[in-house]
C-alpha cells in the first residue's frame, strides 16, 4: 500500500481541487458572465466612433483599449484575489475547511490556482471576448466604419520592455490581496486596498529621493540614477512577490493550528 506524504499528495490534492471547484464553480461562472457584460458595455462606451473623429478612429482604438484593459485588470485581479481566503469567513465554512484531510500546502495551491491563476485566465479571456462584442454590436448599429477592427494586445502603446514592467506589477499586487485575505478574510479587498495605496505612496516616496540624490548636479539624468530606477522598478515587485505568497502560505498554516485549538 502506498504511504501518502504528509505535506504534498497528488491524490489529496486533485480531490481538493475538484471539491473547491464544485463549492466555488458556480459563483465564478455567474461573475464571468457578469464580468463579460460589464467589459462589453465599458468597451463600447469608451470607443463609441461618435466620440472620435473618424479620420483618426483606428489609431486612437489601440490606445482607448489599453486604458480599459489596464484598469480593469488592476481592478479585477485583485478583488479575484482577495477572495483567497472566502474560505474562512464565517464558522460553517472554516469548519468545512478544517474537516478536509488535506494538508495545507494543498489547499493553498488550490485557492492560488483557482484565485489567482484561474481569474487571470478568466479576465484575459473575458476581455478578448468583450472586444469581439465590442465590434460587433458597432458594426451592427454604425455599419461599416472606416478603421473599426479588434484591437489585440500587440496593438497597445508600449515601448519595449513597459508589458513586462506592467505585469510583473500586477503579480506583486495580486500577491499583496493574497496575503491580506489570509491576514484579513473578511472585506479583504477594502482593507488591502488601503495597505496598498500607502505602500504605493511609500514607495513612490522612495523612489524618487533617491533617483534626485543620484543625479547630476543641475537635475540631469545619471546612469548611475537611471540604472537605480530600473533595478527599484523591476526588482522591489519580483521580490514583494516572493514574499507575501510565502508569508500568505505560513499565515494560512498558523490560522489552520489556531482554529484547531
Amino acid at each position: 500500500m502506498k504511504k501518502q506524504s504528509q505535506i504534498f499528495d497528488s491524490t489529496r490534492f486533485s480531490n481538493c481541487l475538484k471539491r473547491d471547484f464544485v463549492l466555488d464553480g458556480r459563483g465564478l461562472l455567474l461573475k464571468w458572465l457578469v464580468l463579460i457584460a460589464i467589459l462589453t458595455l465599458l468597451l463600447y462606451a469608451v470607443m463609441r466612433p461618435d466620440k472620435y473623429n473618424y479620420a483618426f478612429y483606428e489609431n486612437e482604438q489601440g490606445g482607448a483599449s489599453y486604458m480599459i484593459f489596464a484598469l480593469c485588470s488592476f481592478l479585477v485581479l485583485s478583488i479575484g484575489a482577495s477572495q483567497f481566503s472566502q474560505n474562512m469567513t464565517s464558522s460553517g465554512k472554516r469548519l468545512n475547511t478544517l474537516m478536509s484531510p488535506c494538508s495545507t500546502l494543498e489547499k493553498y495551491i488550490c485557492r492560488w490556482l483557482i484565485y489567482v491563476v484561474g481569474v487571470t485566465i478568466m479576465f484575459l479571456v473575458s476581455f478578448a471576448i468583450a472586444e469581439g462584442l465590442r465590434v460587433l454590436i458597432i458594426k451592427a448599429y454604425y455599419g461599416d466604419i472606416p478603421g473599426l477592427h479588434y484591437v489585440s494586445i500587440s496593438e497597445y502603446p508600449l515601448r519595449d520592455g513597459e508589458f513586462g514592467l506592467f505585469c510583473l506589477w500586477i503579480l506583486a499586487v495580486q500577491a499583496t490581496f493574497v496575503l491580506g485575505s489570509t491576514i484579513a478574510p473578511k472585506n479583504a479587498f477594502l482593507k488591502t486596498a488601503g495597505v496598498n495605496v500607502l505602500i504605493c505612496v511609500v514607495f513612490s516616496i522612495a523612489i524618487s529621493c533617491t533617483y534626485k540624490l543620484t543625479m547630476h548636479p543641475g537635475y540631469l539624468p545619471s546612469q548611475e540614477s537611471e540604472t537605480i530606477l530600473i533595478y527599484l522598478t523591476r526588482g522591489f515587485p519580483i521580490c514583494w512577490t516572493i514574499f507575501c505568497y510565502i508569508t500568505a502560505y505560513f499565515r494560512m498554516k498558523e490560522s489552520e493550528i489556531i482554529e484547531r485549538l
